[in-house]
């Protein structure tokens, strides 16, 4: 009797064990992760209607410099490519030959000028002298027309108005010599002055050829090339380098004929770097009047003025031709997917039950913009929920969470 109780009360507590665990409640089935995704408005901007083409930056100013002298180099003061400024000294040739020769002709100028000046100083002091010599003259005329009117009168014996006859044709010939020693001292003044000018002319060829022996850039610029290095000789013949105007620069553009019918003086172009980003804005200035017959294209010349050193004649960039302005939508081009060649946007939307998912919407594509933009034309709409990051974790349809 004890053990069918004990058996009743063993039974009783599994039937209460197995109760208990059936009353737990079953555990749910988690639905598909929601992607975190951050999500931008759609909204209109300035677009550009443009075309993009290959340009070739080219200075409007390049100058070769070769020496005017002959000798050895024995200075480079500039490295190629570095930024120079008008008159800067970029070479220098050995000079010792000349300033020997401008010393030389400097000693010959000193002693011409010291020469002219002492016939100066000689001439000075005969015109010092003409003054007394024409007042001697003067007092003598008028002693012997005194003493000729006095002997008209009886007054004076002829041999005394005789003497004073005498005495003004001395101070007369005194006075003729004086001007002769003039004339001739004026002589030797002009030709020691003559010679003076020349020995200074000597020393101004002299220093003339000496400033040759020092190549300086004719404008501002870039330098060129340096072929030549410290001890070499050189002619006027050698190509010693060369300067390249950088501000402002030359893009030439080659325009399909086509599309060349719409450029015109004036014509914004646009010059972009690797990123196509713009470097800077130019303006067309010259539209070839003849199409290219080996490229069916016309050559198009727009001036940037290059203020930041930016580019350099001979570099290559895009050049994006801007045909007009308007206003569209734009996105990023991160937020781009392809699908069998088809290019998608997703955008944020809610389901059925209100959770937000992420739709696949196919669009078609218009230019690239500035700022690694696309243009869409069809397929999104201003005032939609893009979304501009995860885009490579989604499919159509896939939960998201909007990144706070």
């Amino acid at each position: 009797m004890m053990r069918a109780h004990r058996r009743f009360l063993c039974s009783t507590f599994a039937i209460s064990l197995l109760l208990v665990s059936c009353s737990k409640e079953a555990p749910k089935v988690e639905g598909p992760k929601a992607f975190p995704v951050e999500v931008e408005q759609v909204q209109a901007v300035p677009v550009v209607d443009s075309s993009t083409y290959v340009a070739r930056m080219d200075s409007r100013k390049t100058v070769v410099l070769r020496p005017k002298v002959d000798g050895h180099v024995i200075k480079i003061m500039v490295d190629p490519e570095q930024v120079v400024k008008a008159g800067q000294p970029l070479i220098e040739i050995d000079p010792f030959q000349v300033q020997a020769s401008v010393a030389s002709k400097e000693a010959g100028f000193e002693s011409a000028q010291a020469e002219y000046y002492a016939q100066m100083r000689k001439l000075k002091a005969l015109e010092a002298q003409r003054a007394g010599s024409e007042a001697n003259v003067e007092f003598a005329e008028k002693e012997f027309t005194r003493y000729t009117n006095l002997l008209n009168r009886g007054a004076v014996s002829k041999e005394r108005q005789e003497e004073k006859e005498r005495a003004l044709k001395v101070k007369r010939s005194d006075a003729e010599s004086l001007e002769a020693q003039i004339s001739a001292q004026l002589a030797a003044v002009k030709a020691a002055e003559r010679q003076m000018n020349q020995s200074k002319s000597d020393v101004k060829v002299q220093e003339e050829e000496l400033e040759y022996h020092v190549i300086k850039a004719p404008f501002a610029g870039t330098v060129g090339n340096i072929p030549v290095k410290i001890g070499d000789y050189v002619t006027p013949a050698s190509e010693i380098t060369s300067v390249s105007q950088r501000k402002p620069l030359e893009a030439y553009i080659q325009v399909p004929k086509d599309e060349a019918k719409k450029v015109h003086h004036g014509t914004t172009v646009e010059l972009l770097d690797e990123e196509s980003k713009v470097i800077g804005m130019s303006s067309v200035f010259y539209v070839s009047p003849t199409v290219d017959t080996s490229t069916q294209s016309v050559l198009v010349k727009s001036l940037y003025e290059n203020q930041d050193n930016i580019l350099r004649p001979e570099q290559n960039v895009t050049a994006r031709v801007v045909w007009g302005r308007s206003r569209g939508i734009v996105v990023p081009t991160r937020c781009l997917a392809i699908v069998g060649g088809q290019p998608f946007v997703y955008v944020a939307q809610k389901d059925d039950k209100g959770n937000a998912v992420a739709r696949q919407k196919p669009v078609k594509l218009g230019q690239l913009q500035s700022g690694n933009g696309v243009l869409v034309e069809t397929g999104l709409a201003a005032g939609e929920e893009l979304i501009v990051s995860g885009v490579q974790n989604l499919s159509d349809g896939a939960p998201i969470v909007t990144k706070s």
